[in-house]
């Protein structure tokens, strides 16, 4: 809980940087590569013991992340931080995951989805637009969206994501004086917490052409 409360603490510190619009967090930003990828059932659906589960695309999200990187939300609603510090069970998923499983994205909102059997069972509470995560030359993988931390995930009592990328919206990145500010805001929280591959969004899509 410490570790969730230190990202949000960043979070709301790198938000009133001048020029950004917002800031977030998550596990991997669109085509960097950092990825999670485990099996997914839902409560409704029935699988073959003797077969492993479809693989999802995992990506843990703080709040303001789909606003922060510019995926529409098509269905629903994001998640919170009511929903992360009060163990709310909820999750969020690609449009692609919504159809190939319910036929809409609308018809996907309510549904409960998990990792184990030894896991909860989580409320999909909202659908984001689909990313192409591998590259812009290849399908959009399917996506589950879960908070950054959760209760009863992977076989924990409380699992919290670690090591997160921060995104900032600003018509100021890729500039000295905004990075400078940026670390700043860092290390007014923790002094210690280095910089690590700062780069903008626009580096990595080149960098995937």
């Amino acid at each position: 809980a410490r570790v969730a409360q230190l990202h949000r603490v960043v979070l709301e510190a790198l938000s009133v940087v001048p020029g950004v619009s917002a800031a977030a967090s998550a596990s991997s930003l669109p085509l960097e590569g950092f990825n999670s990828n485990d099996p997914m059932v839902a409560e409704d659906k029935t699988y073959d013991p003797d077969k492993i589960p479809p693989i999802r695309r995992f990506k843990f999200v703080s709040p303001g992340y789909f606003q922060t990187v510019g995926t529409p939300l098509v269905a629903g609603r994001d998640i919170t931080w009511t929903d992360i510090f009060d163990d709310r069970q909820v999750a969020v998923v690609s449009e692609n995951l919504a159809r190939e499983m319910w036929g809409s994205a609308a018809s996907a909102l309510g549904k409960r989805i998990r990792v184990a059997a030894i896991d909860s069972w989580r409320e999909i509470v909202g659908v984001a637009g689909d990313l192409h995560d591998n590259g812009m030359h290849g399908p959009a993988p399917t996506i589950v969206y879960w908070p950054s931390m959760m209760t009863k995930f992977w076989g924990q009592e409380r699992f919290a994501s670690r090591s997160l990328t921060y995104a900032l919206r600003s018509d100021r990145t890729g500039t000295e004086a905004f990075l400078a500010q940026v670390r700043q805001a860092v290390w007014s929280v923790n002094p210690n917490l280095p910089l690590a591959l700062v780069r903008t969004l626009q580096d990595v899509y080149d960098e995937s052409m």
